[in-house]
């Protein structure tokens, strides 16, 4: 489980509390028991959007920048704004704020990487990580220094730290969800490999064919394609099918699409894709 960080604002002090967990409201059929049912569920919650637009690009742009700067004082490589992870970012904003839980996992047992994978529908997944942030009480007198609290909190946490000045992430979603008593922000950090030319649907029937082709400026050498259990990863001699069209021809379940690319004489290294429900 990556760091939290959860801060009260009082007059004049900010304070450090601990995580806490809660039961949430909805119904069973509208929580999310597995990844590949949080894409539908993050719809249902960024149904009206969690924060002001216009409030939440603002901050989330902020946030990004505010970042970058420390990554560069660090000698790294700035990450880049991605919309794709913000999606899962704002819907665990807005899930956390309806139903006034706050931890990186669900009140269903959701870990972040779980979100993301059932989320993120082009991307090409190394790794992920996640800062969370809220205040609570009269925050809106201090619109201006959300961004920079948010970020100071982090850097100030080991964990958090850690997740900012992670070199191997190239992207960032940030998400927002607030109302007149509390805020919450998301960071949902990625090292993106790739990215795919279109979305995979998140469910799949037997037996339909699939295009799975690299988006122009890709990067990487990844030159096959699988269907994979979500469990398998690492080197494998399994020689997958080149990119492109590919049929759905494994058994009803949960699948992960796998890029590959090549390391030896029948060796290959995956990069994973997005989750898929075949059906």
């Amino acid at each position: 489980m990556r760091p939290t960080a959860w801060h009260r604002r009082l007059p004049g002090v900010l304070v450090a509390i601990g995580v806490l967990l809660a039961a949430g409201g909805g119904t069973a059929q509208d929580l999310p028991r597995r990844p590949i049912e949080y894409a539908a569920f993050a719809e249902r919650v960024l149904r009206p959007p969690p924060a002001d637009p216009a409030f939440a690009r603002t901050v989330g742009a902020e946030i990004v920048r505010l970042t970058n700067v420390e990554r560069r004082k660090a000698g790294l490589r700035p990450v880049e704004a991605d919309e794709e992870l913000g999606r899962p970012a704002t819907a665990h904003a807005a899930d956390m704020h309806r139903r006034r839980y706050f931890a990186h996992s669900t009140p269903e047992g959701l870990a972040p990487h779980d979100r993301i994978a059932g989320t993120v529908r082009r991307g090409v997944l190394a790794g992920t990580a996640e800062n969370l942030y809220m205040a609570e009480g009269p925050w809106r007198a201090q619109l201006a220094d959300v961004a920079r609290e948010a970020v100071e909190g982090w850097m100030n946490s080991p964990g958090h730290r850690a997740n900012i000045l992670r070199a191997a992430m190239t992207h960032l979603g940030v998400g927002i969800a607030a109302s007149d008593d509390r805020i919450y922000v998301v960071q949902n950090f990625a090292d993106v490999r790739a990215r795919l030319a279109d979305g995979i649907p998140a469910r799949l029937r037997q037996g339909e064919t699939i295009r799975v082709v690299l988006a122009p400026g890709s990067t990487g050498g990844y030159t096959g394609v699988a269907l994979l259990r979500p469990d398998v990863e690492g080197p494998v001699t399994k020689r997958p099918q080149a990119l492109g069209p590919i049929a759905v021809d494994v058994p009803a379940g949960l699948w992960r699409v796998a890029l590959y690319r090549s390391v030896g004489p029948q060796r290959f290294e995956i990069a994973m894709g997005p989750l898929v429900l075949v059906e």
